[in-house]
């Protein structure tokens, strides 16, 4: 768990500590201002004076060190989320692995800050990882990478940013006809938002929005322009400390040239293991 929070309200205490001992102090102060007159009583005064400046001082200082404190990382929480608009902590990485449709895969995260957050995914396929239902064999590698722009009350904002690279039977990339086996290629970019809450104390619900588009090609001479857009959703629940299981679900539906991928519906599942290194 983080320890920010923690020195955050450490020092919170101690300044409402000094705030109470500062009242404590006006009431003899207030006497010995009465007394300012009287020459042994005055300057027993000045001192109650000068000791409550300095009581003044300490509070005012520790105040503003408490107001100059910098915030928690992650005000809401330290639990580890890959999918969601909560970002992982600077300095932290994760890996996961996914299997399910249309394919499997391992991703490594990391946190450059604790805003952004970058990964490398790679892939094996055996559907077509960019719309239709098509099977094939092939690959994916892709850069998913999340900007955190608001978190509050336990919901936190991001956005999302997936550049991919395809390769593999053509059939993958929308190739439907006597060429489908074919080596064949796409690259797209998909951008989008990320809304993630805590639904308890071990897990993390989030829904998105994602639209992009890219190029498909094969045998170098079929390049075609594809377009889609797609909600996503995922579950998240810890296990552990530094583990968690995860299902992650997108749909929706995609444009392309009237003979390729056979139908516009976007559609991947996946189910997986995640690790906080």
């Amino acid at each position: 768990m983080p320890r920010r929070p923690l020195i955050a309200a450490a020092l919170f205490a101690a300044a409402l500590f000094a705030a109470a001992l500062f009242a404590g102090l006006g009431a003899p102060r207030a006497l010995a201002q009465d007394a300012a007159g009287e020459g042994a009583t005055g300057e027993r005064a000045t001192e109650g004076g000068a000791t409550d400046e300095g009581a003044t001082d300490d509070s005012t200082a520790a105040l503003t060190d408490d107001e100059d404190a910098e915030p928690p990382l992650r005000p809401t929480s330290g639990l580890t989320s890959l999918w969601s608009g909560r970002t992982l902590e600077a300095g932290h990485s994760a890996m996961a692995a996914g299997v399910g449709w249309p394919g499997l895969f391992v991703e490594l995260a990391l946190a450059p800050s604790a805003r952004l957050n970058v990964g490398a995914r790679v892939a094996v396929n055996y559907g077509s990882p960019l719309m239709g239902i098509s099977g094939g064999i092939g690959g994916d590698v892709q850069l998913p990478v999340r900007y955190r722009v608001h978190e509050r009350g336990g919901l936190a904002l991001a956005l999302a940013l997936r550049p991919g690279f395809t390769f593999g039977q053509a059939v993958l990339v929308g190739e439907e006809g006597p060429r489908a086996n074919e080596f064949g290629w796409g690259a797209r970019l998909d951008a989008g938002v990320l809304l993630g809450g805590r639904a308890s104390e071990e897990a993390t619900l989030t829904i998105g929005a994602l639209v992009g588009g890219g190029l498909s090609d094969v045998a170098g001479e079929r390049v075609e322009a594809f377009g889609e857009a797609y909600a996503t959703a995922a579950a998240e629940v810890l296990v552990s400390g530094d583990t968690m299981v995860f299902a992650l679900v997108e749909g929706g539906y995609g444009l392309a040239r009237a003979d390729r991928f056979g139908t516009g519906a976007l559609f991947r599942l996946w189910l997986g293991l995640a690790y906080e290194l």
